[in-house]
């Protein structure tokens, strides 16, 4: 490891290891510094294994977190280091996500995120999906699944409403029966009835699975990011060596066509 790359690594040693201000700081100067570590290890690796010989340990997940906060207070050219207050860095998330569907929005969120009483996360995220909802054509493909899955969940409701409507009504069918007239067959009302809980165990599951899950995926969505980024910079890294390899072939020709002379 270099003297510089030491110096900042230094700083998660102590208290530092425990904000994430300034371990999002240690990271953000290492990848100025240079693309990867000496021995070829990404800096995000290398400051996960620092944090946690530390006894700071972070997962991927939040390590992606933590970069990108960061990086947006960067584009932001706010003085983190030197804040009064840390920041929550699920409220400077939410404003950053904010900033890409209003900027003026996101930077007065940001303000608001960064004062010395700051906003609560959950009025930073109303504003955030108040200005989602003005701009449908915004939403990711994740949120419409969202959306989707809670229409759904109002859908056993309204069926078990319909069904305990009919039962409700079962003494008024008797008696129409009476009169002639023809009442809803069983059958029907116990196939609803199933359909209602079917929908219902199956809407509950689902909800089990992804608050179980959650950590895993936040996680595993970290490590595609790093892997993505690895690949940029492998692909950069590559680009030079075929520049470096045209210069060689064309020097190679240039003495062959001395020594021809």
């Amino acid at each position: 490891m270099d003297t510089e790359a030491e110096k900042y690594l230094r700083e998660l040693d102590g208290d530092g290891g425990k904000n994430w201000v300034v371990i999002g700081h240690v990271l953000s100067e290492l990848e100025k510094h240079s693309r990867s570590s000496t021995s070829g290890q990404a800096w995000q690796d290398v400051v996960k294994e620092r944090l946690a010989a530390a006894g700071s340990a972070v997962s991927a997940g939040h390590m992606y977190k933590i970069r990108r906060a960061y990086k947006f207070l960067e584009e932001q050219e706010v003085d983190a280091l030197h804040l009064n207050v840390v920041p929550k860095i699920s409220a400077i998330e939410v404003s950053e996500r904010l900033f890409r569907l209003d900027a003026e929005s996101g930077r007065e969120a940001l303000s608001d995120a960064l004062a010395e009483v700051p906003i609560a996360y959950v009025d930073l995220k109303k504003r955030y999906e108040s200005v989602l909802e003005s701009k449908p054509e915004m939403k990711s493909p994740r949120q419409l699944a969202w959306e989707a899955r809670r229409s759904s969940d109002k859908t056993p409701e309204k069926t078990a409403a319909a069904v305990a409507v009919g039962h409700g009504q079962e003494g008024e069918g008797v008696s129409r029966e009476a009169e002639g007239v023809g009442a809803p067959s069983l059958p029907d009302e116990l196939l609803k009835s199933a359909q209602n809980h079917t929908q219902m165990v199956w809407v509950a599951g689902w909800r089990a699975a992804e608050q179980h899950f959650r950590s895993e995926i936040e996680s595993l969505r970290g490590q595609i990011e790093e892997q993505m980024r690895e690949k940029s910079v492998f692909e950069q890294t590559l680009t030079d060596y075929e520049g470096e390899m045209e210069v060689l072939t064309r020097m190679v020709r240039d003495l062959r066509g001395d020594f021809d002379e």
